[in-house]
C-alpha cells in the first residue's frame, strides 16, 4: 500500500518571538482513492515539466530536481496501479540516459543513469510491464 502526505499551510499565523510563522499541517492518506485522481490529472503537466528542464538545462540543482521528480513519479504510479503513466515516466528518464550516444553524454546523462538504477532497485516489483525498457536501455552496455 502507498502512502502520501499532504502539506496544508496554514493561513492562521501563530506568533513566536514576535515572529510571524505558519504552522505546517500534515495529513497521511491511508486510502489512495484521492492520489490516483490528482495523479490523473497532473501526471502530464509533470511529464512536461520535468522533461523540457532536464532537455534545455545542464545546471547541477535543476537536474537532480527533475530526476528526483521522476522518482517520485514513477513510485507513486506504480504503486497506484497507473501503468501507462509508470511507462511514460519510466521511458522518458530512460531517454535521458544517452546509452546509445555515449560520445554526446554530460553529467546530467550519468545522473539519469543513476536515477533509473534507483528506480529499479526501489521500485522493481512494481515495474512488471517496463521492464523491457530497461533491459534493451542496458544492452548496449
Amino acid at each position: 500500500m502507498i502512502f502520501a502526505v499532504l502539506n496544508v499551510f496554514s493561513l492562521v499565523p501563530f506568533y513566536e518571538n514576535a515572529d510571524m510563522e505558519y504552522l505546517d499541517i500534515y495529513y497521511a492518506l491511508a486510502d489512495p482513492t484521492i492520489l490516483r485522481f490528482m495523479v490523473e490529472v497532473c501526471w502530464g503537466p509533470m511529464l512536461a515539466a520535468f522533461s523540457v528542464t532536464l532537455g534545455q538545462t545542464d545546471d547541477k540543482e535543476a537536474t537532480t530536481q527533475c530526476l528526483q521528480g521522476f522518482r517520485y513519479a514513477v513510485h507513486v504510479t506504480a504503486g497506484i496501479g497507473m501503468q501507462t503513466q509508470r511507462d511514460a515516466f519510466v521511458t522518458t528518464v530512460a531517454k535521458f540516459t544517452y546509452l546509445h550516444c555515449a560520445a554526446d553524454m554530460k553529467q546530467k546523462n550519468v545522473d539519469a543513469v543513476k536515477a533509473i538504477i534507483s528506480i529499479a532497485i526501489e521500485d522493481g516489483n512494481y515495474l512488471s510491464g517496463s521492464m523491457g525498457t530497461y533491459f534493451n536501455m542496458f544492452i548496449p552496455i
